[in-house]
């Protein structure tokens, strides 16, 4: 945890088959205030309200390979939004996945 209790996780491998579209990646008592791209991601951004004060939530699926993603998320209050974004986009970013042996390869 953060400032606030800002916080970030990191989802998957999580089959593509299976993650919901963007819009579709919030609960009822949020609203999705931005659908965009980190970098070559693409990201959700929400509000909602939580015991009488402001938060924001993001998302970004990270492409690993053509079956699997990895899901950067992150939440925290409203002011620490720009902070919060900062961390998710620095996350996502970073990845780096090394080729996946090939099923033929014995070692």
């Amino acid at each position: 945890m953060g400032e606030e209790d800002a916080r970030l996780w990191i989802q998957g491998p999580v089959e593509h088959a299976i993650l919901p579209p963007l819009a579709e990646m919030k609960t009822e008592d949020q609203t999705i205030t931005a659908i965009s791209n980190c970098g070559e991601h693409p990201l959700v951004e929400m509000a909602y309200e939580l015991d009488g004060q402001q938060w924001r939530m993001f998302h970004v699926v990270v492409k690993r390979n053509p079956v699997y993603s990895v899901v950067v998320s992150g939440q925290a209050p409203e002011t620490q939004r720009e902070n919060l974004l900062r961390g998710v986009e620095l996350i996502a970013t970073s990845f780096v996945f090394h080729p996946e042996p090939s099923p033929n390869v014995t070692g």
